[in-house]
């Protein structure tokens, strides 16, 4: 997705560990750049994960995966920077993909991103 305020890439969904209830998860990694002239707010980018059609639940974990940073998708972005960023998310199940859909909040361009990814 490339708006006048945010360019998203999606990169991957893998699998990994199970979160604090011992439930299947999945971490999404994408890469942010902030385009606007001030800097941003974790409030302005919406991604949602589905599986089966249904939105997933963001994972809690006890112990932090590999490859996963948990302040990553809270952390403010300075005009022109970019960072990667990771999310976890509760599986349905193991084998089904998982459908990416990413906006901005307050974008009026109606631009997004989606994606599906296999499991790895």
């Amino acid at each position: 997705m490339d708006s006048g305020n945010y360019h998203i890439k999606l990169v991957s969904v893998t699998k990994s560990s199970n979160d604090y209830e011992g439930k299947p998860t999945a971490i999404l990694t994408y890469e942010l750049t902030n385009k606007k002239n001030e800097n941003s707010n974790f409030m302005d980018v919406d991604i949602q994960a589905f599986q089966n059609g249904h939105e997933l639940d963001t994972a809690i974990y006890m112990d932090q995966p590999e490859g996963y940073d948990a302040e990553s998708s809270t952390q403010t972005i300075q005009p022109g920077a970019s960072k990667t960023v990771t999310v976890g998310y509760v599986l349905e199940d193991e084998i089904s993909p998982v459908s990416i859909e990413a906006s901005g909040t307050l974008d009026m361009s109606d631009a997004k991103v989606t994606g599906e990814f296999s499991l790895q």
